[in-house]
């Protein structure tokens, strides 16, 4: 099989999740068509693991397990697409008094990071919004950002060091082929965006899914002029 450090592997990912996207929102230039272009790059992200987890598995067996939460402490990028299927994946599945606690856990949260760099809101350990505080499981996990999806590792040990002492530049063992995978399909999704005439921006999960929710028609009205989320960028490092 194919292998992701071959030459031009990476980039035909790019290409084709470009291509695939372009025509996509071509074909329905909505809040809806741009949900669709995040599920096609999640559905193909999810088959590229699987497909090489099973034919070129590494040498270390996967440590992330559900309640794992290591990586569920610090700001989190994502794409529009990505939060169109998430806005829509939470007005489907949450009911209405958890959709107005998720509102309010997220102003919660914006408020307690308020300011702070994107290493400062690692070492807070303040949790995602969107994680559950009893059951320490991701309650989107579904329909999760592809950042989301990129995190992963080979060695508990090295996750519960690096987490106990942030800063210190902790090696985390993870697979190569895992990394190039996900980092190759978030770029033709930003690729694909840039030539629709959109101009792509990465936005931070928690300020932009408050708006988004708070909000019915932010990302209709981002789509005419794509100004709705200037606020929402992610933090500098």
């Amino acid at each position: 099989m194919a292998k992701t450090d071959e030459p031009d592997f990476e980039d035909q990912i790019k290409l084709a999740q470009s291509e695939s996207v372009t025509q996509a929102f071509a074909k329905n230039h909505s809040a809806d068509g741009l949900a669709d272009i995040g599920i096609d790059a999640i559905d193909t992200t999810e088959a590229f693991l699987k497909r090489f987890y099973q034919e070129d598995p590494p040498d270390q067996l996967l440590a992330c397990v559900a309640g794992c939460t290591f990586c569920c402490h610090q700001y989190v990028g994502l794409s529009m697409p990505e939060l169109a299927i998430l806005t829509k994946y939470i007005n489907t599945n949450f009911s209405a008094e958890q959709k107005r606690d998720l509102i309010a856990h997220l102003s919660e949260t914006l408020n307690a990071t308020s300011g702070m760099s994107q290493f400062e809101r690692a070492a807070s350990r303040i949790d995602c919004p969107l994680l559950d505080p009893a059951s320490r499981q991701c309650t989107i996990y579904s329909a999760r950002p592809l950042t989301c999806r990129a995190m992963h590792s080979l060695d508990r040990d090295a996750c519960e060091m690096d987490d106990a002492t942030p800063g210190k530049n902790h090696a985390i063992p993870q697979y190569e082929s895992h990394k190039g995978i996900v980092r190759s399909v978030a770029i033709g999704l930003q690729l694909g965006i840039a030539e629709s005439g959109i101009e792509p921006k990465e936005m931070e999960l928690a300020s932009a899914l408050l708006k988004a929710l708070s909000e019915p028609e932010a990302i209709e009205d981002w789509i005419k002029d794509q100004t709705e989320f200037d606020e929402a960028m992610v933090p500098e490092a």
